[in-house]
């Protein structure tokens, strides 16, 4: 939705996140089949420029199904939910802000929406947290900015709650990451680098180096 809100779709824009189980299912199943019929394109036949458009849609593909049948960080991130929800805020205000339809459907789908990422996140991280309550903070100002209304006060009542309960929660681990096997993974599928973990961090130590004596020599 935020992507179809950045290039003026911005009716399709109107739908919040969901990483519920079956829509999750759904959509890999959407995307394998998607993945295939582009890999049964003749692409080594093209001329470059219609290669690299090519690579770059199934880098985005693939992207996308290591998000969420492989890392799946919407198991502990709220942001999963929010961050995509305020980049479509964020680009109907700039680019339509005479929409204020499509801002209230979108308010009328957040109970929904927090009702899912309490069934869904069920592990969240300090860093978790606190990522949730910046996000949250931005997404409640552009709510409180629309004219009063019960789907509006809804939206603002649900997530103030959630992200409430969110930081009173103790205990929780500082933070997680992906794994050494789920990063290497993305440098080559998602990114097309031709380099392991450890060589990209032996090439950005040894650029790092290069930087830092050629600003000494500048001072």
């Amino acid at each position: 939705p935020s992507a179809a809100a950045n290039v003026g779709l911005f009716d399709d824009a109107c739908r919040v996140p969901s990483f519920d189980p079956d829509t999750v299912a759904a959509r890999l199943a959407r995307l394998d089949r998607a993945m295939a019929a582009l890999r049964a394109l003749p692409w080594r036949t093209w001329d470059v420029d219609r290669q690299v458009d090519w690579r770059w849609i199934v880098a985005v593909a693939e992207d996308a199904r290591l998000q969420l049948a492989d890392e799946k960080l919407y198991l502990h991130r709220p942001a999963s939910w929010l961050e995509p929800l305020a980049n479509t805020l964020i680009a109907l205000v700039t680019y339509a802000p005479e929409r204020a339809d499509i801002r209230l459907r979108l308010a009328r789908g957040i109970p929904g929406m927090v009702a899912e990422m309490r069934r869904v996140v069920l592990e969240p991280t300090a860093r978790d947290v606190a990522t949730a309550r910046g996000v949250s903070a931005g997404i409640l100002a552009s709510l409180r900015r629309e004219a009063p209304g019960e789907d509006r006060d809804a939206a603002i009542a649900a997530l103030t709650d959630y992200v409430d309960d969110l930081e009173a929660r103790q205990g929780l681990r500082d933070f997680v990451t992906i794994g050494r096997k789920a990063y290497e993974a993305r440098l080559r599928r998602a990114l097309l680098l031709p380099w392991t973990g450890d060589e990209l961090i032996a090439r950005a130590q040894a650029e790092l180096a290069a930087t830092d004596s050629a600003m000494a020599a500048i001072k």
